[in-house]
C-alpha cells in the first residue's frame, strides 16, 4: 500500500503548516471502528496501568517515560493507519524506544540492513528470511527517539500471523 509516506509525514514532521495542523485535526477528529477502538482502548489501559504502578513505586520513572513514549506512539500510529485507509484492521505495530529492542524486529541483529532506513520501506527480518517489516518512521518523544515498525509480510504473500 502507498499510505506510508502519509504515516511517515503524521510520524516524523511537527505540523509546520496549517495543512499539517488540519490533517492532525482531522485524525483527532476519525472515529475508528471497533476492532482499533478496542485496541486504542487496550493501549490507554496499559497506560494507566505503568502510572498506576510507578505511583506505587512499583516502577522506575525512566522506565515509565519509554512506556509511556511507546504507548502514545503506537496509539498515534495505529490512528493514523485506520485514518489512512479507513480501515478497521489492526495492523501488528513494534515501536521501538531502546536500541536493544530492534532484536524483536531482527532477530539476529540489524547487519543486514542498509545504514539508514528509509520511512515506508519494507525490509526483511533476517538476511534471508521470509517475514518483513515495513519502516513507519522515527520521532522524538522527551528526548527520546523512537522507531515504528509494521509488520508486513502478509503483503508479500506470506501468512498473515509472523512465524517465529
Amino acid at each position: 500500500m502507498l499510505i506510508a509516506p502519509f504515516i511517515v509525514i503524521l510520524l516524523t514532521l511537527q505540523p509546520q503548516l496549517d495543512r499539517g495542523g488540519q490533517v492532525k485535526d482531522e485524525i483527532s477528529k476519525w472515529k475508528p471502528g471497533p476492532k482499533v477502538s478496542q485496541e486504542l482502548a487496550r493501549l490507554d489501559r496499559d497506560g494507566r496501568q505503568m502510572y498506576s504502578l510507578f505511583r506505587d513505586g512499583k516502577l522506575a520513572q525512566l522506565r515509565l517515560m519509554r512506556e509511556l513514549a511507546r504507548v502514545k506512539t503506537a496509539m498515534e500510529a495505529l490512528k493514523a493507519w485506520s485514518f489512512a485507509n479507513h480501515s478497521d484492521e489492526v495492523p501488528r505495530l513494534v515501536v521501538v524506544v531502546d536500541p536493544d529492542e530492534f532484536l524483536q524486529v531482527f532477530p539476529r541483529g540489524i547487519k543486514h540492513l542498509p545504514g539508514n532506513l528509509v520511512a515506508g520501506e519494507i525490509y526483511p527480518a533476517t538476511s534471508q528470511g521470509p517475514k518483513q517489516w515495513q519502516y513507519l518512521g522515527e520521532r522524538r518523544i522527551t528526548g527520546m527517539r523512537v522507531a515504528v515498525f509494521r509488520y508486513a509480510s502478509e503483503e508479500m504473500g506470506s501468512p498473515t500471523q509472523p512465524q517465529d
